[in-house]
């Protein structure tokens, strides 16, 4: 199993963002306690107008800002650990009545969750509550990548950081709106599995992965 972890960030956000928006009276003061009560009234106005949505997916919109938007890119990523003799992890591969032995490794991966849009007041709350969503949805990002119900990985040694703000450059976008951008990063690790060439794997509908001592 090769980890799409974009597609698992993205989701998270926009679970994130939807629980906030049914909560913002509540969540609005918590989360920007440091903002004045005009600010806070204004988050509040916009995230209780249905019609106001901010865009979440992996990559860059093909077109011009029209909103605001969370595009989540991987920045980084590289091999981490590597485990002694064969680099193998000790893990079996159930499928039915068989099992297999698989090729592991860990990866270390920095995703960039750029927040773009042409207010710069807004553009700096939507980093805030990007980076709070991260920080919601850390527990379940450690077991939300699943492939047929199974959980084949997990997001471990969760950090996040965070770029200034920024212009973005017109070469990007091509649009006369000129957009800003403020970058939340979330680095983790997570394990990558294969089944080794030399093992004839039945077909199968569903799998799960079991960790067992080397």
């Amino acid at each position: 199993m090769i980890v799409d972890g974009e597609k698992a960030i993205v989701a998270s956000i926009q679970d994130a963002f939807s629980y906030f928006r049914a909560n913002v009276t509540t969540l609005v003061p918590m989360i920007f306690p440091n903002e004045s009560s005009t600010n806070q009234t204004a988050i509040e106005n916009w995230w209780s107008t249905a019609s106001n949505q901010v865009f979440v997916q992996v990559g860059y919109l093909l077109q011009p800002v029209s909103a605001p938007q969370v595009a989540v890119t991987i920045e980084s990523e590289r091999e981490g650990e590597q485990f002694a003799g064969s680099e193998r992890a000790g893990l079996v591969v159930s499928i039915g009545s068989d099992v297999a032995d698989v090729d592991a490794i860990y990866m270390e991966t920095t995703y960039a969750c750029h927040c773009v849009g042409v207010n710069q007041d807004f553009v700096l709350w939507l980093q805030m509550l990007t980076k709070w969503a991260l920080l919601l949805k850390r527990k379940s990002l450690m077991q939300q990548v699943q492939a047929d119900g199974q959980i084949t990985g997990v997001f471990q040694r969760q950090r996040i950081a965070a770029a200034p703000f920024r212009p973005v450059p017109d070469g990007v976008f091509h649009e006369g709106i000129f957009p800003f951008e403020r970058v939340v990063t979330l680095s983790a690790t997570h394990l990558d599995t294969w089944a080794s060439e030399d093992v004839a794997l039945p077909l199968s509908s569903s799998s799960s992965v079991a960790v067992t001592d080397s």
